[in-house]
């Protein structure tokens, strides 16, 4: 990606007051794996990896949002290690193709709607 280039998506990864929180019954969100695999493959100038505050229901628990310049997917019940793995060769694959790539068969799965206001 040349200097100045816009990343072709962003992964939000929400860290707020239940996701992750396992005194809440929620699955640790694996922070620094995530970390170490967007530095080793290069990701971060392509698919931007951000962790927020809280990005608004808390049922379900441990959401993600990939934005992209034409659509925001929200994804839920990101339980395992395994699911953020599959968030992060999604990323790969992107970054592969230059554009946001098609969600697999797994990640597709975790697709929830958007939430409404004040839910």
């Amino acid at each position: 990606m040349s200097v100045g280039q816009r990343a072709i998506a962003s992964v939000l990864i929400c860290q707020g007051c239940c996701c992750g929180h396992l005194e809440k019954g929620n699955p640790e969100i694996p922070r620094a794996r995530l970390e170490a695999a967007w530095a080793g493959r290069q990701l971060e100038g392509t698919v931007r990896l951000r962790f927020v505050d809280c990005l608004g229901p808390c049922k379900p628990a441990n959401l993600a949002c990939i934005k992209t310049p034409l659509t925001t997917v929200w994804l839920a019940d990101l339980a395992d290690v395994g699911a953020y793995d599959e968030l992060t060769a999604w990323a790969e694959q992107s970054q592969d193709l230059g554009q946001p790539a098609p969600l697999d068969a797994s990640l597709a799965r975790r697709a929830i709607p958007p939430p409404q206001d004040g839910a």
